[in-house]
């Protein structure tokens, strides 16, 4: 099982994770490729939500070492998680405008325990937690 996992879980589990109020997951789309996961997290401390997320995972290719255009962010809770929805959706990143959505896997822990089947091959591939 590989991050691409978490790209292709079906749109229906997030609309049902949406319905029972779990939403502190997001995925946020269009990052540019050639972004890293310091220029992403230095976007998300400069508006002031340094501290308020517990996991964040920028996947990069193993042999390109670039971005999958993609990134996931759990927030302590979905309050914080729905501001920063309105805030970062249209966020713009290297002339790229940033699209922000539920992700397919909700929560700390299943965000862990996903992450847990996949093989990293260096330190710098990991989430930050």
């Amino acid at each position: 099982v590989g991050p691409s996992l978490l790209a292709e879980v079906p749109l229906l589990a997030s609309a049902q994770l949406l319905a029972s109020g779990t939403r502190s997951t997001l995925k946020l789309s269009n990052i540019p490729r050639r972004c890293g996961k310091e220029e992403v997290l230095a976007a998300i401390q400069a508006v002031g939500f340094g501290e308020a997320y517990d996991f964040f995972y920028l996947p990069l290719g193993p042999q390109s070492k670039k971005n999958h255009g993609y990134a996931f962010i759990n927030f302590k809770d979905n309050e914080t998680a729905d501001m920063f929805t309105k805030i970062f959706s249209g966020y713009p990143i290297r002339a790229k405008f940033l699209e922000v959505s539920p992700a397919p896997l909700q929560g700390l822990q299943q965000n862990l325990e996903n992450f847990a089947k996949t093989q990293v091959p260096q330190e710098r591939w990991m989430p930050n937690l």
